[in-house]
């Protein structure tokens, strides 16, 4: 036996594939639409989570923080940091940094805005940098008059230098004073890669003395970032405990200040990726399954096909071809169907991304390298190959049995035998299936993103708007009443403008939705219970009212209650502290406040996170540091230029520019990601869907016309119109059915793993199953309707004639 060489294989195949165009251009637009999202998806998720961090070994890096209610990654202190690099064992090498922004303006009429990072020597060599020229600095540098060296970014080099080999020397204007150039950084280093800007300039960093050693009186001061090399042989298992010990010995050390904080070690990778990698994981997974349901249908589409070839194909048999070599010749015209695909759906795939790459939520690390490379192709090309094989498996095996005798006696190879309709009715039961779990998976999405829109956050969001202000005052016995002029001001400046319908104060601390207030320990001696952490926030009277926060017993702040030693706490606090007796006069152990009301609980990480109880105090007329907090009776982004206006006229002299931050945005901004997850799964929802309504109607147009004779002879005996439709349509409609029930389980099967991944999954939801069960079942219905109707108009004397 000897197969076609391969130009007269790939000359048939393209012969085949023109002679039936309608059915090759809807499989090359079905496989390069999956293609397209396929290539699109794979992109995005192999570059911010698969792909290792462009550091040698990365997978060895740990980063050390702490973890709070708040966060999952706080700062790390001096003190912590010195003991780490003492006190373990796990580590290679360790190294702690902190970041900055600052306004590079010393080349005249050139000025950009820069990250700096104020680092450790030993931090360079914990991603193992090497400088292009010049030499990193070292610990020598990490004392004061020792550190006003720096390091500086190729691309700065190349920008403001022209990449001359002397800059070694030059130097550079900061905040902090000049610095020398003393090396540059190669292009492929970025270091902090999570910075939203890539850093441009390194600093030694100068730990203060007072830094070192924690005191009565000067407490813990965290601001620090770690990170640590694995030794070879540490797992990540062992490096966490090793971190954990230290911690609980400092936690000894220093009673009282650990509380409520817990050290996390983690790899790096994982650390910021943790944010997207359960969701994109999960787009991917879909996309799979998008692929596997666009395969089943061209495999659909070839074995109709072949059934129209079957006169053809037994010729070929008659003449002394095996049926090795007519299944070979399918499988390499599905090899060409599925090589034009992927060519087309790479094409498409490269502007789909550009779409895609700027609807990302912001702050996604990497976000910006991702882009079409041979990782892409290559997965392209092994998914297009496992694509053509399976999708002209089931056809070329089937056109190979094909009894060629039976075939040319009858004169026609429009009729398919009970083996070829059971394969016809498994795949699409399978493709009915597949496209039922993922639109079920998308609508569990849809629903469990809706739900978060309509959390209650506690506050009302809309029309809802802040001003930080950060004034400067000369020292002086005048200051206080300086500052308590200066935000009287501007309080009757903002209430002045049109559209404003109630204006408060709140100090140091932004909107409800940030988590920006200092933390305290609240206790009662009226009870014996222990001390709960809360957020401590000085308010003005009619700030409740303003940020819409309800008051559940006793009431808010008054004019009345200044200078007097009283506070409001939430329902958090008072069902922690007074198990649900009545807080109002009750007292609190710190500052012997007496509480005069309880509010509604806030969720200051948003719909997502947890919820930290709160202590409301009067606000005192020496805070500089303060927000507006201002509700509007009209849309809060029409009113804000006018809201920036009048407080400008007050702060014009003062040097930081004048920002309204609108409640409503930045609720967009924590629910970006979830936005984006729920729309992307919609879509490829959508595009499952469309698949799957082509392919059925496909499917029952091509089962009509193979049994066209056996519908004239039963129209010829009598049979009515109605009944041939209901006949041809129920057929299709149990077939529906089935793959409609088999994908159900699935989802319910799936939605365990969604649940874990996605707050707010519900696998219960009945009208999520429901939904995508009346979609599937509806519209394969009516797709198989319409080739059911022009069954239906078959003359029977035009076929019994033909036959």
């Amino acid at each position: 036996m000897r197969l076609p060489s391969g130009r007269l294989a790939l000359r048939d195949a393209w012969r085949a594939l023109l002679r039936f165009p309608a059915s090759s251009l809807a499989a090359i637009l079905i496989l390069s639409l999956s293609m397209a999202a396929g290539a699109v998806t794979f992109t995005v998720v192999d570059t911010i989570v698969l792909r290792p961090l462009p550091y040698p070994d990365s997978s060895r890096l740990a980063d050390i923080s702490m973890r709070t209610q708040k966060t999952s990654r706080g700062v790390v202190s001096p003190v912590d940091y010195l003991a780490l690099t003492d006190q373990t064992f796990s580590f290679e090498s360790i190294g702690a940094w902190t970041t900055g922004r600052f306004e590079m303006s010393d080349t005249p009429g050139l000025s950009e805005p820069m990250t700096s990072v104020v680092a450790t020597a030993s931090l360079l060599h914990v991603p193992r940098a090497k400088p292009v020229i010049g030499t990193l600095f070292t610990e020598a540098n990490e004392v004061t008059g020792g550190d006003e060296v720096a390091l500086i970014s190729e691309g700065l080099w190349e920008r403001r230098y022209g990449r001359e080999p002397g800059v070694p020397g030059a130097k550079i204007s900061t905040p902090t004073g000049a610095v020398t150039v003393i090396g540059v950084m190669p292009k492929a280093f970025v270091f902090p890669i999570e910075a939203q800007t890539p850093p441009m300039l390194w600093r030694p960093l100068v730990v203060r003395p007072e830094h070192r050693v924690i005191t009565p009186s000067s407490g813990r001061i965290s601001y620090l970032q770690v990170l640590g090399r694995l030794k070879d042989g540490v797992s990540i298992e062992q490096a966490r405990s090793d971190v954990d010990r230290v911690f609980a010995s400092q936690a000894t050390l220093h009673p009282g200040l650990y509380e409520d904080q817990a050290p996390r070690t983690d790899l790096l990778q994982q650390v910021l990726t943790d944010r997207v990698a359960g969701w994109m994981r999960l787009v991917l997974a879909a996309v799979v399954v998008l692929m596997a349901i666009a395969c089943v249908n061209v495999a659909n589409l070839l074995l109709t096909r072949s059934l129209q070839r079957a006169r053809d194909v037994a010729i070929r048999l008659s003449l002394g071809a095996t049926g090795l070599q007519v299944m070979a010749g399918l499988l390499i015209e599905s090899l060409l169907l599925a090589a034009i695909a992927t060519a087309a759906g790479l094409a498409a795939a490269a502007g789909l991304l550009r779409i895609v790459r700027s609807a990302l939520p912001a702050g996604i690390v990497r976000a910006d390298a991702v882009q079409l490379d041979g990782r892409v192709f290559a997965a392209c090309a092994l998914a297009a190959a496992a694509t053509a094989v399976v999708a002209g498996l089931v056809p070329g095996w089937q056109a190979s049995r094909v009894a060629a005798a039976q075939v040319l006696k009858d004169g026609s190879g429009a009729t398919a035998g009970p083996g070829r309709r059971r394969w016809q009715g498994g795949l699409l039961v399978t493709q009915v299936a597949l496209v039922t779990m993922l639109v079920a998976a998308a609508t569990l999405l849809v629903a469990s993103f809706a739900r978060v829109l309509g959390t209650d956050l506690g506050f009302s969001r809309h029309n809802l708007a802040a001003v930080p202000l950060a004034p400067e005052f000369p020292p002086g016995p005048d200051r206080a009443a300086a500052i308590h002029d200066f935000y009287s001001r501007v309080d009757d400046a903002v209430r002045a403008v049109p559209g404003v319908a109630s204006v408060a104060t709140l100090a140091g601390g932004p909107l409800p939705l940030y988590t920006g207030a200092s933390v305290t320990r609240i206790s009662s001696p009226d009870v014996n219970r222990a001390p709960v952490p809360a957020d401590l926030r000085r308010v003005s009277p009619g700030y409740f009212e303003t940020a819409g926060i309800r008051i559940i017993e006793g009431r808010g702040f008054t004019d009345a209650d200044r200078g007097k030693r009283v506070a409001v706490i939430d329902e958090l606090g008072a069902r922690h502290l007074f198990d649900g007796e009545s807080a109002i006069g009750r007292r609190l152990s710190a500052g012997g406040l007496t509480v005069i009301g309880v509010a509604a609980n806030v969720k200051l990480l948003g719909p997502e996170g947890a919820t930290q109880p709160q202590l409301y105090r009067q606000l005192v007329q020496e805070e500089l540091f303060r927000t507006l907090l201002i509700r509007s009776s009209t849309p809060i982004a029409g009113v804000a230029p006018a809201i920036e206006a009048a407080v400008t006229s007050i702060t014009g002299g003062q040097p930081r520019p004048v920002k309204v931050e609108i409640a409503e945005e930045q609720f967009r901004l924590l629910t970006a990601d979830r936005r984006f997850n729920a729309g992307l799964m919609t879509g490829l929802g959508l595009v499952a869907l469309l698949i799957a309504v082509s392919g059925i109607y496909a499917t029952t147009a091509a089962m009509v016309a193979q049994r066209t004779r056996e519908i004239g002879i039963r129209m010829a005996l009598g049979a009515s119109a109605s009944r041939v439709v209901w006949n041809i349509s129920g057929v299709t409609a149990r077939l529906l059915a089935l793959g409609a029930f088999i994908g159900l389980l699935a989802a319910w099967a799936v939605s365990g793993v969604l649940e874990s991944v996605v707050f707010g999954i519900r696998p219960t939801d009945a009208l999520a199953y429901l939904v995508p069960l009346a979609i599937i079942t509806v519209g394969g219905w009516l797709a198989a309707l319409v080739p059911a109707l022009q069954a239906a108009r078959v003359d029977p004397l035009v076929t019994l004639r033909g036959d």
